[in-house]
C-alpha cells in the first residue's frame, strides 16, 4: 500500500458544484468516462453506457434500500428541538446520533409522532442507546415518523440557495430504481442512483448488499490515510453471485460500496452465502482481484471513497480528473454527475 499523507486527499471544490437534486431523468446525468491507460477523457452522459461498455460487461449492483433514518423529536420535560439519525438496531435497542441544544441524559425521554417516543439509555461508543416506546421496527416506526437522511452538506446548500423539496419527492430520489433488499442503509448508494431500469436491463448484472452507515462521509483526521479507523459496515453476497463472479469478463462495480463488498470477499471464494462485516479500506496500491472498473460519483475532499477512486487512478491523477470536473461544470456529491473508470480497452 502506498503510504499517502490525507493532505493528499485536499482540493478544494466551489458550493456552487454541490447538486441539490439529481439529474432528471436519472440517465441524463453528465458521465466522465476515463480510461485507466491515461488516454483521453470523453464526456458523455449515464444513458450513452450501453455504447461505451462491452455488450458482455457485467455491472455488480448493491440492492440495499435506504431507511428514512432522520427523525426530529422534542425533550418531553422541555419541548427543546432533539434531531437524530438511525444507526442501526441491536436486540430492540437503537443506536442513534443525538444532536441537541442542551444536555442530554440517561432516562431523558423524547417525543416523536403519535404518542411513539424514544427514550435514552446510555452514551454508544458513537453517539447514544435509545429505546423506542412503546416497541417497534426501525423499518415501521421510521417509515411512518422518519425523513430521508440527506447529507449535511445538501441540505446546507439547499439552505444558502433559499431551496425547499419535500421529503416524498426526496425519498423517491435517494432511492435506487432496482434495490429490493434490507431497508438498513443510512446513505444511498449513489452512483446507482443514476441507473433506470431500462439502462438495468441492457447488462449482465450481479447482486450484492452493503448497507452504507454514517461512517462512509466520516472524514479522515489522521495525518496519514493508513492511520484512519475505518468503519465496520455489514454486506451480503448470494450464492448466485459468487458461483457467477470468476466467470464474468469485465466486472464494473457500480459505486464504491459494491466495490468494497467485492474486494472483502474471502479467497476461495465461498461456496455458498456469504455475509460479513467489512472495514476494508481501499487506498493507492490496493491490488483489485474481483472489479475491473467502476462507476462512482464525485465524492468529498478527505475521505475514504476518495481514496478509494484514486487506487485505480493515482492520487495525482485524480486530482488532475477533479480539476477538470469542476472547469467543465460537473456537479458533484451525493446527487451530482458520474465518473467511469474503465481498462484501457473500453472502446
Amino acid at each position: 500500500m502506498t503510504d499517502l499523507r490525507t493532505e493528499e486527499l485536499d482540493f478544494v471544490i466551489p458550493d456552487s458544484c454541490i447538486a441539490t437534486q439529481p439529474a432528471t431523468p436519472r440517465d441524463s446525468a453528465r458521465l466522465m468516462v476515463v480510461p485507466l491507460d491515461g488516454s483521453a477523457v470523453q464526456h458523455r452522459v449515464v444513458r450513452d453506457l450501453p455504447d461505451i461498455l462491452h455488450h458482455d460487461d457485467t455491472l455488480v449492483l448493491n440492492h440495499t434500500r435506504v431507511l428514512p433514518a432522520r427523525f426530529h423529536t422534542k425533550r418531553h420535560d422541555s419541548g427543546g428541538a432533539v434531531e437524530g439519525l438511525f444507526l442501526q438496531e441491536v436486540n430492540g435497542r437503537w443506536q442513534c446520533f443525538l444532536k441537541a441544544g442542551g444536555r442530554l441524559t440517561p432516562g431523558l425521554k423524547l417525543d416523536w409522532f403519535d404518542g411513539q417516543h424514544l427514550v435514552l439509555d446510555e452514551p454508544a461508543a458513537e453517539g447514544w442507546w435509545v429505546r423506542p416506546e412503546p416497541a417497534g421496527s426501525p423499518e415501521g416506526l421510521l417509515a411512518a415518523g422518519g425523513a430521508t437522511p440527506l447529507p449535511p452538506y445538501i441540505r446546507k446548500a439547499r439552505k444558502d440557495r433559499a431551496e425547499s423539496f419535500t421529503d416524498a419527492t426526496d425519498r423517491d430520489w435517494y432511492q435506487t430504481v432496482f434495490g429490493d433488499g434490507r431497508a438498513a442503509s443510512v446513505a444511498a448508494p449513489t452512483a446507482s442512483l443514476h441507473l433506470t431500469p431500462e439502462l438495468v436491463q441492457q447488462f449482465n448484472s450481479l447482486r450484492v448488499e452493503l448497507e452504507v452507515g454514517a461512517g462512509t462521509f466520516k472524514p479522515v483526521a489522521t495525518d496519514r490515510l493508513a492511520d484512519h479507523p475505518m468503519h465496520t459496515e455489514r454486506c451480503h453476497v448470494p450464492r448466485a453471485t459468487l458461483k457467477a463472479l470468476p466467470q464474468a469478463t469485465r466486472r464494473i462495480a457500480v459505486g464504491t460500496t459494491a466495490l468494497r463488498t467485492l474486494e472483502s470477499l474471502p479467497s476461495p471464494l465461498p461456496t455458498e452465502d456469504w455475509s460479513a462485516e467489512t472495514d476494508l479500506l481501499i487506498m493507492p496500491g490496493h491490488r483489485f482481484r474481483w472489479a475491473d472498473g467502476l462507476l462512482t460519483n464525485f465524492h468529498l475532499a478527505r475521505s475514504t471513497l476518495l481514496a478509494l477512486v484514486a487506487a485505480f487512478t493515482g492520487i495525482d491523477r485524480l486530482r488532475d480528473l477533479y480539476d477538470e470536473a469542476v472547469q467543465e461544470g460537473y456537479r458533484f456529491h451525493s446527487y451530482g454527475d458520474a465518473m467511469l473508470l474503465l481498462p484501457g480497452d473500453h472502446a
